[in-house]
């Protein structure tokens, strides 16, 4: 079943709103507008900002406290933030500036319906979380492997991509990834491709297989940074410092493709869920690819 989406419109508003409708229909949600006297309750709602406000306006307030009062918002305005999103409320609040495209709305209208559930679909299969913290998903392009291994906590998440041609990694070789990532000066795992956030650090780790890595981010210098393909024969580890907002990608051998397409770079910029609609379309039933996406909130 979908999810349900509830629109207050606003006067001075109508292309945006436009925008969220378009959005909506893009990602296949149901929406309604906040003045439907027989609307069901919503499970997300999307209102606007004039430019200088700074308070969610009370109509809105009003009916998500009567309808739902847990159903994530998304606010739009036109101005222009300090960043381009600002995750608040512990990721149940979203303020998107600078009068958002098509692509960024729905970007983040994906991320907050989340529900976690693994799902599949015509050669792919995909699970999606929302935290206070971050945002992450793991996917694979053939449903006959099982998904990336997810790993979380309050705050860290940690992936391990198999690079090896198995159908789903051993319980030992698990254990030996996660090792691998706690012990900084020790050798990288063997056949996989790990990737965890946590305290304010991005940890990776490869050996014996290749895989590619990329993060962009709006707080540095450069926005988008891809690291070296990384080799089987040249195990590697490496530590960098996590920004907010910070949005990272891995993918494993046969996506490298991906990385090169224009098409991706712009939905890096509208965030994580902008990435997870391109990968879908691009490696849906291309042999054994798996990858994560991850962004802090």
């Amino acid at each position: 079943m979908s999810s349900r989406v509830v629109l207050f419109e606003e006067d001075g508003f109508e292309a945006a709103a436009a925008r969220v409708m378009a959005a909506c229909a893009r990602l296949g949600l149901d929406l309604a507008n906040a003045s439907d006297s027989d609307s069901p309750p919503p499970d997300l709602g999307v209102a606007f900002l004039r430019p200088g406000e700074r308070r969610i306006p009370k109509r809105v307030l009003r009916f998500l406290a009567a309808a739902n009062p847990r159903a994530p918002l998304l606010l739009v305005t036109r101005e222009r933030l300090v960043r381009p999103c600002v995750w608040l409320d512990g990721s149940l609040l979203v303020l998107l500036g600078d009068d958002p495209t098509e692509l960024q709305i729905a970007s983040r209208l994906r991320m907050l319906d989340a529900t976690g559930v693994e799902r599949h679909g015509s050669g792919f299969a995909l699970r999606e979380v929302r935290r206070p913290h971050f945002f992450a998903a793991t996917f694979t392009s053939s449903i006959r492997r099982s998904q990336p291994q997810m790993v979380e906590r309050p705050d860290e998440w940690t992936t391990f991509l198999p690079l090896e041609a198995t159908p789903s990694p051993s319980e030992r070789s698990l254990a030996d990834a996660r090792s691998s990532l706690a012990r900084p000066d020790g050798p990288a795992a063997p056949s996989f491709l790990s990737l965890q956030w946590s305290r304010g650090l991005w940890a990776t780790s490869i050996a014996s297989g290749w895989g590619t890595l990329i993060l962009s981010s709006s707080r540095r210098a450069p926005e988008l940074f891809r690291f070296p393909v990384l080799e089987a024969r040249a195990a590697s580890k490496s530590t960098v410092r996590a920004a907010s907002s910070d949005l990272m990608v891995a993918l494993s051998a046969g996506a490298e493709h991906v990385a090169e397409r224009a098409a991706f770079r712009d939905a890096l910029r509208a965030g994580a869920g902008a990435v997870l609609d391109f990968v879908e379309d691009e490696l849906r039933g291309q042999g054994e690819v798996q990858g994560a996406v991850v962004e802090v909130l």
